[in-house]
């Protein structure tokens, strides 16, 4: 009992036993190296997709925020620049990094940390 069927191919060995599992092998299978190059290109993808979400998101945090000066929204026209310092682990407490937003009313620069808190020039919240 050899049954071969266009893409499947079922063994006499499997069909004969009682109560035993019909096995079902590709003819068609896709070599490994294949599926191995697809798996990473699929998470590759999925990994930039999740970068590009939140660099998205961070710069829509950025948005809401005000000028400390005059009180204007910074807005999805503000350019949004990066800061960031280099700290020992004694000084926890102190922000590493965040945005630098320029206002568009008053034209100044304005370092925040990540959490939205302003930040003056050596480093220290404000």
């Amino acid at each position: 009992m050899h049954r071969t069927p266009r893409s499947r191919r079922w063994s006499k060995a499997d069909a004969t036993g009682a109560g035993s599992v019909i096995r079902v092998v590709s003819t068609k299978a896709m070599p490994q190296l294949l599926q191995y190059a697809g798996m990473v290109l699929g998470l590759t993808a999925i990994a930039l997709v999740l970068l590009a979400w939140l660099e998205r998101r961070r710069r829509k945090r950025c948005e809401s925020w005000h000028c400390p000066k005059c009180g204007v929204m910074f807005g999805s026209q503000a350019p949004v620049t990066e800061w960031g310092i280099r700290r020992d682990p004694e000084g926890a407490g102190v922000p590493t990094g965040g945005p630098v937003l320029r206002c568009s009313a008053c034209g100044r620069e304005y370092r925040f940390s990540w959490s939205g808190r302003l930040v003056n020039e050596s480093g220290e919240y404000a």
